[in-house]
């Protein structure tokens, strides 16, 4: 039996209510999206392997395991300009170099530095050893650590190659770029160790 305990939260995609079964903290979430019902059957498929487990599952209704801590993996989060590139910092003569086309985003601050090195073309961006060398410098330069810098610029890869993708646009250069940081990370866990 389920006992409500909580408010229910409801989002553009979802209706959430925190319960309990006896003693554990469940979320009944029942999906008003499409994506979100697919998404439900993906969350049963992983069976709690990397995501929270799902404890029952019928058609648009999903109970999963509530978190119930209020740890975050988000670091240092502030609002972001969210396009940060060669193309958006411009030279405005005597006001100097500014930032144009900002997205408004609130994140980690590691995000608004990702897009850097995937620019200012993807030739440049995959030269020899500069990813390594443009890690430290931005690390250095914004006081943070060179693998969290290196786990953002990766996971920038793949949300970038999924909007190419959706333009029809061949994500291969983008997904290289990814697999250097990808190989970074991999290669040099022991290096960037208490940076």
């Amino acid at each position: 039996m389920l006992i409500p305990d909580g408010m229910l939260i409801t989002t553009h995609s979802s209706h959430l209510l925190p319960v309990k079964q006896g003693d554990t903290a469940l979320m009944l979430k029942i999906a008003i999206a499409a994506e979100e019902r697919q998404g439900n059957f993906l969350m049963a498929w992983w069976r709690g392997k990397g995501a929270a487990r799902v404890i029952d599952h019928d058609g648009d209704a999903l109970l999963l395991e509530r978190a119930t801590s209020s740890r975050s993996l988000v670091q240092d989060v502030c609002v972001l300009h969210g396009d940060l590139h060669h193309e958006n910092v411009l030279d405005l003569g005597k006001r100097g170099w500014l930032a144009i086309d900002p997205k408004g985003l609130v994140g980690e601050r590691a995000f608004d530095f990702a897009n850097l090195f995937y620019n200012p073309s993807s030739a440049v961006a995959l030269s020899t050893g500069r990813l390594s060398c443009q890690i430290k410098v931005v690390a250095q330069a914004s006081c943070l650590e060179p693998k969290r810098l290196l786990q953002w610029v990766l996971a920038w890869g793949g949300l970038s190659a999924t909007w190419l993708l959706l333009d029809d646009i061949d994500p291969a250069a983008t997904l290289a770029i990814a697999s250097l940081a990808a190989s970074e990370l991999t290669l040099s866990d022991g290096l960037y160790e208490g940076s």
